[in-house]
């Protein structure tokens, strides 16, 4: 069990360098997350100091409690589940600042309703259903079974323009509203990144923008 290797961004580039785990013991957060193999005592030290192989445990976030890391995942599968009425997938990062004084962040990344069990079923398409289909794709996120659609929402691409997602996401934000109070679910299609911080790359909702979709 040799040194593994971790990518570190450089700050005034935009290259990666590519490091031995021993190298990025001596900054924070690193030498935090990483522990070290006896291979005498066949034994995993959560501690980087001693002498032995280098691995990266995250052994302070998962086991020592370095923040409640447990309790916040756990929060946060539980809200999902409540707000969008399902278990739900995260996905998520954990910011530790540059010194020991710094405060943790836990920004959520996306969060999403699990894939439904349907898509574990094999399903044959035939040409009836072709004929019947109202738009044809031959990529998937998985197969699933919806009868509560009644409503399709889309971005028309021919008159998108990116310099208007801002005014596109206040449009979708009113539709959604309409819907919301009469009871009508939709699914909505549009290009880019939904929910994007950033209007270029993508219109900027929120989830009550689309809490009906």
């Amino acid at each position: 069990m040799g040194d593994s290797t971790c990518e570190k961004e450089i700050t005034d580039s935009t290259s990666l360098e590519k490091r031995d785990v021993s190298g990025g013991l001596e900054e924070y957060p690193f030498q935090l997350l990483s522990s070290v193999y006896d291979p005498v005592e066949h034994k995993i030290r959560d501690i980087s100091t001693v002498a032995g192989h280098k691995i990266v445990t995250f052994a302070s976030l998962l086991k020592h409690r370095m923040i409640p890391f447990s309790e916040i995942v756990d929060t946060l599968l539980s809200l999902g589940k409540v707000k969008l009425g399902c278990p739900v997938e995260i996905e998520f990062a954990v910011d530790f600042g540059t010194d020991a004084n710094s405060k943790a962040l836990f920004p959520v990344l996306q969060i999403r309703p699990m894939s439904a069990r349907e898509e574990m079923l094999e399903v044959e398409i035939t040409e009836y259903d072709f004929a019947q289909a109202f738009c044809v794709s031959e990529n998937g996120l998985g197969n699933t079974v919806n009868s509560e659609l009644t409503d399709i929402i889309y971005v028309k691409p021919e008159s998108f323009e990116p310099a208007k997602n801002k005014q596109i996401a206040l449009e979708i934000s009113k539709i959604n509203s309409a819907l919301l109070q009469e009871g009508r679910k939709y699914i909505l299609f549009g290009p880019g990144r939904w929910g994007s911080a950033d209007h270029w790359l993508g219109i900027p909702v929120n989830w009550e923008d689309i809490s009906r979709g």
